[in-house]
């Protein structure tokens, strides 16, 4: 007669398929790791996104404060203006008067047709670390206009012109005092070199073509004479 007992399990069969303590510490550590190394990765290249995005701002705004400057001083006028009180200005006027640059520009875009000249009076002013580029609406001021103004550049060192004339000598200043007093007012740089420091893009130097004016004097001759270098016949 046979037995009804049920064999009793061998120990291997009884143990539970769940993680150990042990192991279930060693996979706590490994995610951990992998989740620092992951954050870590993120963080710096979050950062790099930032620095980027900085940069090209800051290339932005170098790239525009270097087209404006090159499109003004790139349509020098010979045009002379008269201030609020009524003096003459020349057409260029730097490092005098308390005047970094100011200069009579052409090409001043009239869009929607106003009353107005395409000549622009332009000065560059630095204050407080400020690139400022002013213009006013009209050339010959007769009452005290307040000029329309824009940032171009913050944080800036300095700024430094120099001038070329026609005979290829170097002017700090403009117009040249060894120039005659009549001609002053049309002088025109033959080269404008512009320096700016700034503490992130270093020496930023441009050199533009200016406009020499070199008046002729009109001299009149007299017309020859039919007997002049006649063969006497």
């Amino acid at each position: 007669m046979g037995s009804n007992r049920i064999p009793a399990q061998a120990p291997s069969l009884r143990r539970s398929g769940g993680f150990t303590l042990l192991e279930l510490l060693i996979a706590i550590a490994i995610f951990a790791l992998i989740a620092t190394a992951c954050y870590r990765l993120l963080k710096s290249v979050t950062q790099m996104q930032e620095s980027s995005i900085a940069v090209w701002e800051n290339v932005g705004v170098m790239q525009r404060a270097r087209l404006v400057l090159e499109k003004d001083l790139l349509q020098l006028a010979i045009r002379p203006i008269k201030d609020e009180f009524g003096q003459r200005q020349s057409a260029m006027v730097a490092g005098q008067d308390g005047k970094l640059l100011e200069f009579t520009r052409s090409g001043w875009r009239n869009i929607t047709g106003e009353l107005r000249s395409d000549l622009q009076r332009v000065s560059y002013e630095l204050s407080d670390r400020q690139l400022i580029r002013r213009y006013w609406l009209v050339l010959d001021r007769g009452i005290f206009l307040e000029p329309q103004q824009q940032v171009l550049m913050e944080d800036v060192d300095a700024i430094r012109f120099r001038f070329r004339d026609s005979r290829k000598r170097w002017h700090k200043t403009w117009p040249p005092q060894s120039e005659k007093q009549s001609l002053r007012p049309y002088l025109l740089p033959a080269l404008v070199e512009v320096v700016i420091e700034h503490p992130e893009y270093g020496y930023i130097r441009m050199q533009l073509p200016g406009l020499s004016y070199e008046p002729q004097l009109q001299t009149e001759q007299a017309p020859p004479s039919p007997n002049n270098g006649g063969n006497g016949s």
